[in-house]
């Protein structure tokens, strides 16, 4: 393995070497392989971004770095508290650091990694690190954006509709019950086309928003149930699944739904 480490507030960067396995041992990746229509030679290529590495962020990252994603880019300035750690993938010692979100996931993925994977961590907000290190998203193939402010969802959506890259947000309720995946893809509705920023942040300031609310996650079940969807939507998106849905209402107290949203006329976000 190679690397090069930073402190907790600068990145952090390495690449890890595939590991062997012994002879007469199946491939480490032998079982997604047995899957009809799984690419892995194409998943080894990717490059992906996860922007708040949180309870979402953190343990994508983690599932990520076990199918063999090629390359593995989090952004997230916030740090680890022990509040945290019955959700998130961190642990004890980097509660007491206050570790960075991005860097500390960035550390624990070295211990499970398996393939020849590249990791950049950037302990900032997505606005600051676009800025500072531009050439930072250079090749992306998809962004998961697992943050809970809403102008930096906006952003993140602004930004993939001018550089053409597909981005998949997810969230679940304060109750843990309802959780929403929204896949905007170029062409296709962005956010805004979903829901108008300052309406949303106004609903969630006066606590009257109905359905689905975007705000952090308080318990692993319903984070890990809405996780398998969002990743399943990006795997559709990088080996050209079909994808019947851009919006995925999980319901844990009754029937799930999704539907396919279209684009709105005069939208803010991506209408001319």
């Amino acid at each position: 393995m190679t690397e090069t480490f930073f402190n907790s507030n600068k990145p952090l960067k390495y690449k890890t070497k595939k590991r062997q396995v012994p002879s007469g041992f199946a491939d480490v990746f032998d079982r997604q392989k047995r899957i009809n229509r799984f690419k892995q030679d194409v998943l080894e290529t990717i490059t992906i971004v996860i922007v708040g590495a949180g309870g979402f962020g953190s343990k994508l990252a983690e599932m990520c770095g076990q199918m063999g994603f090629g390359h593995i880019i989090i952004m997230d300035d916030d740090h680890v508290e022990f509040s945290n750690l019955n959700r998130q993938w961190f642990f004890w010692e980097q509660a007491e650091r206050m570790v960075n979100k991005a860097i500390g996931t960035a550390e624990n993925l070295k211990t499970i990694l398996i393939n020849t994977t590249e990791v950049e961590a950037y302990p900032y907000a997505f606005q600051r690190t676009i800025v500072e290190y531009p050439g930072a998203l250079k090749g992306c193939n998809l962004i998961f954006c697992f943050v809970d402010n809403e102008d930096t969802r906006h952003d993140v959506s602004k930004y993939c509709l001018d550089h053409e890259i597909p981005v998949i947000f997810g969230a679940v309720s304060r109750e843990a019950i309802n959780g929403q995946t929204f896949v905007q893809k170029p062409g296709g509705a962005c956010l805004a086309c979903l829901r108008d920023r300052e309406t949303f942040k106004q609903k969630v300031e006066t606590n009257t928003e109905g359905g689905t609310r975007c705000v952090d996650p308080s318990a692993i079940y319903a984070q890990t149930a809405l996780l398998g969807i969002c990743l399943y939507a990006g795997l559709a998106i990088l080996m050209d699944w079909t994808l019947s849905w851009n919006v995925y209402e999980l319901m844990l107290d009754r029937e799930s739904y999704a539907y396919i949203l279209p684009k709105k006329p005069n939208c803010k976000g991506c209408g001319k």
